[in-house]
């Protein structure tokens, strides 16, 4: 068998998958836990989220009258912006897109059996 037909396993949303490849590299992560199913789950919530919130966030941060070495320093402006627009996007992705079903499925979620019935887990 020639290297074009060969398979090995990739690790997609937390389970592995085998796939056709040129190359020979096998990578075995076949576990799955807790963690990797939520954030695989919210991965394009956070990706269509974040530029616009970093964006937003910066906006304000801009205009804010602190010390120029606040500004520019590595634990000043950046890490201010950084900190704030995650706890925004996580905030919004479980608070509000993780729990109602229509913005599940307009930011390409499955809609959640639960939700729909009305049922409080």
């Amino acid at each position: 068998m020639d290297g074009a037909r060969r398979r090995r396993l990739v690790l997609a949303g937390g389970h592995a998958r085998r796939v056709r490849s040129s190359t020979n590299v096998c990578v075995c992560l076949s576990y799955s836990n807790r963690f990797l199913r939520y954030t695989s789950e919210l991965v394009l919530p956070f990706y269509i989220l974040h530029q616009t919130v970093i964006v937003t966030i910066g906006f304000f941060i801009r205009n804010w009258d602190l010390p120029i070495i606040a500004k520019y320093r590595r634990f000043g402006e950046p890490s201010l912006l950084a900190a704030a627009s995650l706890a925004v996007i996580m905030g919004l992705c479980e608070f509000a897109i993780r729990r109602v079903n229509v913005l599940r499925i307009l930011f390409g979620l499955k809609a959640n059996a639960r939700l729909r019935s009305g049922t409080n887990v």
